[in-house]
């Protein structure tokens, strides 16, 4: 499907982890994925001439099986109804389904590509975590104890918020990195000094 809609994708250097072997990472660029590139071999021009398909889009009786997430009547236990989205087989006349079709292609193609780059940047920050130094030689290089360093990595209004890095905050407060690298280690005293330094303040909206 990318290789019919989509322009080539490109290297991404850096987001190479240390497992990675070979060439390096190769990810779409998002105007190809968005549907903004004026390439004419890709996703806008091919859904341009998809939508003035006149046999795709062509009225019939004829009904099309297939599945779709659609929002299903459902009774409580109580008696009472709601919906619920379901993978479930409907029959539609092609036109519906084409469109149907139509809409999760443009859907799926940004949504992959931003969950892949989402997928390396995590790796990218579980290698980092790894080889982080200590929270002691964070707050000595901030002048601050290290109380004083998370809360400096906690709030941008700290007069020291601006000396820190992007890769500072996600390591020590980064609380979805630190429980998945936990989760990979053989055990807990393996792990380096940086992560049981951590911020153990547990997640929010979860």
């Amino acid at each position: 499907l990318h290789e019919c809609l989509l322009c080539e994708p490109k290297d991404e250097p850096e987001l190479r982890v240390e497992g990675d072997s070979g060439a390096p990472p190769r990810l779409y660029a998002p105007c190809c994925t968005r549907g903004e590139c004026a390439q004419p071999g890709c996703l806008a021009a091919r859904l341009t001439l998809w939508r003035a398909c006149k046999t795709e889009h062509a009225e019939s009786g004829a009904l099309v099986r297939y599945r779709k997430y659609a929002k299903m009547p459902r009774t409580r236990g109580d008696g009472t109804e709601y919906f619920e989205v379901e993978f479930v087989y409907v029959e539609e006349s092609p036109k519906a389904m084409t469109q149907t079709m139509l809409s999760a292609v443009e859907t799926y193609l940004e949504h992959r590509r931003a969950h892949l780059y989402a997928v390396k940047q995590r790796e990218l920050c579980i290698e980092k975590l790894k080889r982080a130094g200590p929270l002691a030689q964070l707050a000595a290089s901030l002048g601050k104890t290290e109380a004083e360093a998370i809360d400096a990595l906690r709030s941008c209004e700290h007069p020291k918020h601006l000396e820190l890095t992007d890769h500072d905050i996600i390591i020590f407060t980064d609380f979805a990195a630190r429980v998945k690298y936990e989760n990979a280690s053989s055990t807990r005293t393996s792990a380096p000094s940086a992560l049981r330094s951590c911020s153990t303040r547990p997640p929010t909206g979860t």
